[in-house]
C-alpha cells in the first residue's frame, strides 16, 4: 500500500513571485535619477523597472508619498506596487528569507527576461538596527544577476555581487498573493498614487 502524501507537505513555496519583464537592454537604456540622494534606492529600482514615471522628480515623489528623510519602509513598497496594478490584488506581502532560500526560488520561478526587486537587510557592527537596501534581481539566459541602479550601471552575477556579503542578514521578497499577473495601469503610475 502506497503511503498517503499530505497535500500540505507537497505544496511548493509560493510560485507567484512578483516579476516584470526586464532585460539587459533595458538595464543599459536606464538613465539614473540625478542627483544621487540618500534613501533613493527604491525610486531608482521602480523607475528602472518601468514602474514609476521617470518625469516625476525624486523631491516631488518624496512630497507626494509624504516620506521623510528616514527612508521607505518595505511594506510601503508593497503598497505602492499593489496600487499601480489594474486588477485588485490582496497585497504583495513581504516575507523575509535567507539568501539561499530566495536564490532557490528565483532559479525555480523567475522567468528568463524578467526581474523582481528585493530589500536586503544589513546590520553593521556599529548599528543597533537593520538597514535596508532595495535592488533588482533579474534572470537572463538562465543566469541570475544583481542590478543596483542607485549605485552603478553595471550588473553582476548573483554569487559575485558586492551586495551579497556576510553583512546581509535576510531578504524581503515580494509575492503576488492572488497568483495572477495583473496588467499595469500607466495612468496610475503617472498619477503617482500615494502609499
Amino acid at each position: 500500500m502506497k503511503p498517503i502524501r499530505s497535500k500540505v507537505m507537497m505544496r511548493m513555496y509560493p510560485s507567484w513571485l512578483f516579476q516584470v519583464p526586464f532585460t539587459e537592454k533595458q538595464r543599459k537604456e536606464y538613465k539614473r535619477i540625478s542627483p544621487i540622494l540618500t534613501h533613493d534606492c527604491l525610486f531608482h529600482v521602480l523607475t528602472a523597472l518601468g514602474l514609476r514615471d521617470a518625469n516625476i522628480s525624486y523631491q516631488d515623489s518624496m512630497k507626494m508619498y509624504k516620506i521623510k528623510g528616514d527612508g521607505v519602509r518595505v511594506d510601503d513598497a508593497g503598497n505602492y506596487i499593489s496600487n499601480i496594478f489594474d486588477t485588485e490584488i490582496d497585497m504583495i506581502k513581504q516575507k523575509h528569507y535567507s539568501l539561499a532560500y530566495l536564490t532557490r526560488q528565483l532559479k525555480l520561478f523567475l522567468k528568463n527576461g524578467h526581474a523582481t526587486f528585493v530589500c536586503g537587510a544589513y546590520k553593521y557592527h556599529w548599528q543597533k538596527s537593520l538597514h535596508g537596501h532595495f535592488f533588482i534581481l533579474y534572470k537572463e539566459k538562465g543566469n541570475l544577476y544583481v542590478y543596483d541602479p542607485s549605485i552603478s550601471t553595471k550588473c553582476y552575477p548573483l554569487h559575485k555581487s558586492h551586495l551579497i556579503s556576510n553583512k546581509l542578514k535576510f531578504i524581503y521578497g515580494y509575492w503576488n498573493t492572488n497568483k495572477v499577473a495583473a496588467p499595469l495601469n500607466k495612468e496610475r503610475i503617472n498619477n503617482a498614487i500615494p502609499f
